[in-house]
Order: structure tokens, then C-alpha cells, then sequence
């Protein structure tokens, strides 16, 4: 963690970022944001394989659709109601579209 710190104060990205792929199970960076904003490894990967539904913007730019209160996966459902009263800001507004 300190070297990847370290690098990326200095404006050197490390290539391969072990530490993000330790702490986060992963090295996409939806991924590690759904995780930032509270969502399990298990209920980010569900999200990402159905981001075409549940996810708007680009990087740095994402909001989810509020259509993700609605899925089948039961952990998903449980983790997004928390998100959603902790981390509101993520979702969009309306339909996935809308901001």
C-alpha cells in the first residue's frame, strides 16, 4: 500500500497494482468503486456482468440505475438498500439516463 502511495504521489502509476488487487479481489476499477461505496466482492462482480442495465456514465462519472433495488440476486438487494441510505449520491436520479 505505501509503495503504490508513494507512486501515485509522484504521478507514477504503478502498471501492476498489487495492493488494489489484494485489498479488492480485482483490478477493475467499477469494480473497486462499487466496492469504496459499500458493496461486497461477490455483489460488485453481479453489478459489473449487468452493468449495461444497472450502470451509467464512465469512470469516474458512474451513478447507478435505481432499477437495482429490483434484482434477483437477494445480497445485492440487502447491500444496495444500505448503499442507498449511506451513499445516495451514487444512483441516478430517475432513469439510468438521467443524472
Amino acid at each position: 500500500m505505501k509503495v503504490t502511495q508513494e507512486l501515485t504521489k509522484s504521478g507514477m502509476l504503478p502498471q501492476n497494482d498489487w495492493y488494489r488487487f489484494m485489498e479488492y479481489g480485482t483490478d477493475s476499477d467499477l469494480r473497486i468503486w462499487l466496492q469504496q461505496n459499500g458493496y461486497s466482492r461477490e455483489s460488485s462482480e453481479y453489478i459489473e456482468a449487468n452493468k449495461n442495465v444497472l450502470i451509467a456514465g464512465n469512470s469516474g462519472e458512474w451513478r447507478l440505475s435505481r432499477q437495482i433495488q429490483f434484482v434477483e440476486d437477494v445480497d445485492v438487494k440487502k447491500e444496495t438498500q444500505e448503499v442507498m441510505t449511506n451513499v445516495p449520491g451514487i444512483f441516478s436520479r430517475g432513469n439510468l439516463n438521467e443524472y
